[in-house]
């Protein structure tokens, strides 16, 4: 989601033909693959398809979001506060695919006070103007999201292994030029080298 707008802005001024459709996960992933339905797949690699060929596009750091106006929060935020205050969260939207940060909490025994459960992370920068509620999501969501609301990115106060996303492709895509333009392409925009 972090790099898509940068993507279709680029693929619109130098490939306009170009088109995107974008899925969230899902069981059948791997199905859309083998039947060409699915040309390349983004998702977190603790998700990763087995079998699959695939690269890694970056690693992500977790941070705590709340709105800038939150009388709740003071300059810092420390571990007891994050588990004191009431959270918007990721949804589990499949068993297969639980929510990232929640795998860790969950190894932690502790558990958030929730106030609103959301479909995806996205979402969330959203839904926090106006609450006093946090949100824990990737760095660069939460640094996209801040510069359009008015959002507080805040360090994470707890240990949260880091998100690594990797893209996958099916086996009989590999010697396509217009997949292989598309991967590097994505690559690129990833790492901040896309002009």
């Amino acid at each position: 989601a972090v790099v898509f707008p940068q993507l279709l802005a680029y693929c619109g001024r130098y490939a306009p033909g170009v088109r995107f459709d974008l899925y969230p996960l899902s069981p059948r992933l791997s199905e859309g693959l083998e039947r060409g339905d699915i040309d390349l797949l983004i998702v977190p690699g603790v998700y990763a398809l087995p079998d699959y060929p695939q690269t890694e596009l970056f690693e992500e750091h977790w941070v705590a979001i709340a709105w800038e106006g939150n009388p709740l929060l003071g300059e810092t935020l420390d571990e007891e506060q994050y588990f004191s205050l009431e959270h918007a969260i990721k949804r589990e939207n499949h068993a297969m695919f639980p929510p990232l940060d929640e795998r860790t909490l969950s190894g932690l025994k502790r558990k958030r006070k929730v106030a609103a459960s959301l479909p995806q992370y996205s979402l969330l920068p959203l839904s926090l103007p106006g609450t006093p509620y946090l949100a824990t999501v990737q760095e660069r969501l939460a640094r996209l999201y801040a510069q359009w609301l008015p959002l507080r990115v805040l360090p994470l106060p707890l240990a949260m292994p880091p998100v690594i996303e990797v893209m996958q492709w099916p086996h009989h895509k590999m010697g396509d030029y217009g997949i292989r333009w598309l991967r590097d392409t994505i690559a690129q925009a990833c790492t901040g080298r896309l002009v």
